[in-house]
């Protein structure tokens, strides 16, 4: 499928520039300190609450350790940020996760991330859909110890296809499919409905081998687990429904 450009909205419904909200997920060897892209995760609120794929976390039903997202900064530049509390969704491939606060020492206060809009609204079969991910991205590390790094981030479009109430081969929650292509590393990252709004996240996608051009791929549903427990770093537990009365998250 070929790579389009298109719009997406801030918490705010403003068209916006997408790349400080959605972020690139890795994990750093402890030996060599080398940087792994696992897939991709977007804020959901400005005090640094991130939503991905839950597979992105477990590799053969154990936790990846070392976990980071790479907060992209101007000047091609990034920061590897830990981890600090996340809550896993039972039934569905989806897991919420706090990063430690960041300051700006410029300004000596918290930095305030840039949230995507969540919706519950659920697309229409034939509904054009985008995401946006960290598909095939490296780091390379140079001779004098300096890194070469290849994001390669890019959108995508397609279409909602068919509903599946009961999932799909490996996927066992409740999900669409579409023919948004999802290659590796792309995994967690946000499904936008034709209004711009985020309704799902990439879970998985099948390549066929074939000459067709048809994408085939699963999007897991969001709505469904905003009413799971979710660990703040003050250790409160909340919901995502708490978090949109109290408008921090905006639907």
């Amino acid at each position: 499928m070929e790579v389009i450009d298109t719009q997406f909205i801030d918490d705010k419904g403003n068209v916006m520039d997408f790349m400080p909200s959605i972020v690139p997920i890795v994990t750093e060897d402890k030996k060599t300190k080398e940087l792994i892209f696992i897939g991709t995760a977007f804020f959901i609120t400005a005090k640094g609450l991130l939503v991905t794929a839950k597979h992105c976390f477990y590799h053969k039903d154990k936790l990846i350790d070392n976990l980071r997202v790479c907060y992209l900064v101007p000047g091609n530049m990034f920061l590897p940020i830990p981890i600090t509390t996340f809550s896993l969704s039972i039934q569905y491939d989806v897991v919420y996760f706090q990063i430690q606060p960041l300051v700006n020492p410029e300004k000596g206060e918290l930095v305030s991330f840039t949230p995507l809009r969540l919706t519950l609204n659920k697309p229409q079969i034939g509904d054009q859909l985008a995401t946006f991910g960290f598909a095939n991205s490296t780091i390379q590390y140079l001779e004098n110890g300096e890194s070469k790094k290849y994001f390669n981030s890019k959108s995508y479009l397609g279409k909602y296809i068919e509903y599946h109430e009961k999932g799909f081969s490996l996927l066992k929650n409740p999900c669409y499919q579409t023919n948004i292509k999802i290659a590796g590393g792309a995994s967690g990252g946000p499904v936008f409905d034709k209004d711009g709004c985020v309704f799902a996240i990439c879970s998985t996608g099948y390549d066929l081998h074939d000459e067709s051009d048809e994408e085939i791929s699963f999007v897991t549903p969001l709505s469904p687990t905003f009413i799971m427990d979710i660990e703040t770093l003050s250790g409160k537990i909340v919901s995502v429904n708490d978090l949109i009365e109290a408008n921090e998250i905006c639907i």
